[in-house]
């Protein structure tokens, strides 16, 4: 649980803002995008990237591949490099998971195909 500071503005108050402090219970894990490689086909050195969002604030990002931790990520913008030369070519899972402040979890996958071998 995560205390919050909270203001409304309420009518009967004339328009001034009435502030307090209270606990906000986060049932919401965060809502994760990947946004990067937006391409079904990559090759050589390339960015993946994502857009997390979550009302508490994100913790933590941990970008995988086939599983395995690629890299993990504290803050904005939440993105890193992979080396697909590092992989044998074909249908590789990308996976990005957040967590948010109050330990509420998400995760996302996308299926890419990678290809360094010239034809």
């Amino acid at each position: 649980m995560k205390t919050l500071r909270i203001c409304a503005i309420g009518l009967l108050l004339g328009g001034i803002p009435a502030c307090g402090f209270g606990d906000v219970t986060d049932g919401f894990a965060p809502f994760i995008t990947i946004t990067s490689p937006v391409e079904a086909e990559v090759a050589n050195v390339v960015s993946f990237s994502a857009n997390v969002i979550d009302e508490t604030g994100v913790a933590k990002v941990t970008f995988l591949v086939d599983g395995a931790v690629l890299a993990d990520d504290l803050e904005e913008p939440y993105t890193t490099s992979w080396d697909t030369t590092l992989l044998e070519d074909g249908v590789h899972l990308l996976q990005v998971k957040a967590e948010d402040l109050s330990g509420n979890k998400s995760s996302v996958s996308k299926g890419v195909t990678v290809k360094n071998t010239k034809n």
